[in-house]
């Protein structure tokens, strides 16, 4: 259980179950770490065992097999490269299918698929939307990667739904609809998500970006995308979420295969591809979890993840040690489950709790002085999170880019979002394909509110002996740009605050040179 006394996703070990040879069950490391209970060939004939409602891979000799032993089963896949015996007329409606198919478990923690899906998934969805340039975080500059937020969005009457992500990327443009590739893809996913966990949420958005590499010139040095060490942001999340880290590929033409391993490639003996390093957070407290792990992010693969483990680590993105012009693009598809959803009607945009709207607004002088500063005269404190600019600038119909919080509550009495509110005039609109073309629904990015003040929050909060609590911009000399008609250094932070309470913050340089010293 929970420590909130609800349940969260487990993987199942008893939904699959691998037919397969005394001999292979010895000698082959795809059975030993098979995700789920392995039967061997002989006693699976001999006996009766128990596969309703169950995912069977078959190995071995597939002539040996009656048909109407598995009758009850939910699948019946045969793995080609472990099989011999298969008639595809004799032994319909069995898939062929290929090892990469076969669930893997990765130390515990999650179920790696090394070749889920088809070919060319790659080319379908960058050709269905129009992916976004984006920051990271408070990071100055472009990053060397593009994205784009997915997430069904259903008209009810006059009202459009949809889901809303918190994450530190920093999208140039407003959320898409799913296309029929993204619906797809997720379908299959909930489908292979119901066969190796139990009482897990349903996939419901996706926030996929491509990473470039660009090669050296004379001008300027080759860079390569990558992403340093960070956990995810997942308190849009319900506590039984799962995620599934998918990847595909273009122009792998430049790389051949690596002998050793049929999913890899590469040049000369090294690796072309991404790999996702994995890393615990407090060893201490899960000393049955392997502190460190990778994985080489194959070609068409999805790697599943339960909530409850993913928050245990931190993940980076390492480019492979080729040179830049020989690396393939890769799309990181990331597919998650959200509990927050939002409500677009009458021109505005409300956040839905509890069967209750609270109604999304720009900031305002007020509302930005009070929830910055505080106020000793009610129980509830103010929360922050980091912001970039949040001016609607009206030319461009921008109101801003988004940060890395999102707090809300609902009985708030105001919720107020920094950096996108559609006014009226920015209303979605959906084409004849029912994909959104402007406006939000968007991301939820950068949500300021109130919550209990029993509620606990992160360290960027410090007591004050003058005020409750204070709020520290992560960094303050974007808030002298975005808000200098807001904020003042005697107004917006005491010293007594600023002492001693950016000691994480000291090596960024905005910090150093802003006049919040």
């Amino acid at each position: 259980m929970h420590p909130t006394g609800r349940e969260v996703a487990r993987i199942e070990d008893v939904s699959n179950v691998p037919v397969a040879p005394s001999a292979l069950r010895r000698d082959d490391d795809l059975i030993r770490d098979f995700c789920g209970s392995v039967i061997s060939l002989d006693d699976f004939l001999s006996g009766s065992p128990d596969v309703r409602r169950k995912t069977v891979y078959l190995c071995g000799d597939i002539s040996r097999i009656s048909g109407h032993k598995l009758d009850a089963a939910a699948r019946v896949f045969v793995v080609r490269e472990l099989s011999h015996g298969y008639d595809e007329q004799a032994h319909q409606p069995w898939q062929l299918v290929g090892l990469g198919r076969v669930p893997i478990r990765v130390h515990g923690v999650g179920v790696y698929y090394r070749r889920f899906f088809g070919s060319d998934h790659f080319g379908r969805i960058r050709a269905e939307h129009a992916f976004q340039s984006l920051t990271e975080s408070t990071k100055p500059g472009t990053a060397h990667r593009t994205g784009i937020y997915l997430t069904p969005v259903t008209r009810d009457g006059d009202e459009l739904h949809f889901r809303l992500l918190r994450c530190s990327t920093n999208l140039s443009g407003p959320t898409d609809n799913f296309s029929a590739t993204d619906s797809q893809i997720v379908a299959a996913l909930n489908r292979e998500a119901a066969a190796i966990f139990s009482g897990h949420a349903p996939l419901n958005h996706v926030l996929a970006q491509i990473y470039h590499n660009t090669r050296a010139d004379a001008e300027r040095k080759q860079s390569k995308a990558r992403i340093s060490a960070h956990a995810d942001k997942t308190k849009d999340m319900p506590v039984n979420g799962i995620m599934a880290f998918c990847t595909f590929y273009d122009r792998l033409d430049r790389l051949g295969p690596l002998p050793g391993d049929p999913f890899d490639h590469g040049l000369n003996g090294v690796s072309g591809l991404t790999r996702l390093h994995f890393r615990l957070k407090a060893p201490a407290e899960s000393p049955a979890l392997p502190q460190r792990f990778t994985l080489t992010l194959y070609p068409d693969s999805v790697f599943f993840m339960p909530l409850s483990t993913n928050r245990l680590y931190t993940h980076e993105i390492r480019p492979s040690t080729l040179d830049a012009e020989s690396l393939p693009i890769r799309l990181g598809y990331v597919v998650r489950c959200s509990s927050a959803e939002a409500v677009h009607k009458n021109g505005h945009t409300f956040l839905k709790r509890d069967g209750k709207l609270t109604k999304l607004e720009p900031p305002t002088p007020e509302g930005m002085n009070e929830l910055s500063i505080g106020s000793a005269r009610t129980p509830c404190r103010p929360i922050a999170t980091s912001s970039r600019s949040c001016a609607h600038r009206r030319g461009s119909r921008t109101w801003g880019r988004g940060g890395r919080g999102l707090s809300w509550s609902g009985s708030a009495r105001r919720v107020t979002c920094l950096s996108y509110a559609p006014p009226p005039d920015t209303a979605p609109r959906h084409n004849v394909s029912g994909r959104c073309t402007s406006g939000w629904p968007g991301r939820f990015r950068n949500v300021r509110g109130w919550l209990p003040a029993s509620t606990t929050h992160s360290s960027r909060f410090t007591r004050t002996p003058t005020r409750p609590w204070a709020a520290i911009p992560t960094r303050p000399s974007i808030w002298r740009t975005s808000h200098s008609s807001l904020f003042s250094p005697a107004t917006s932070i005491p010293r007594s605050t600023r002492r001693g309470s950016w000691s994480s913050h000291r090596r960024n340089p905005a910090l150093r040179n802003s006049r919040f010293r």
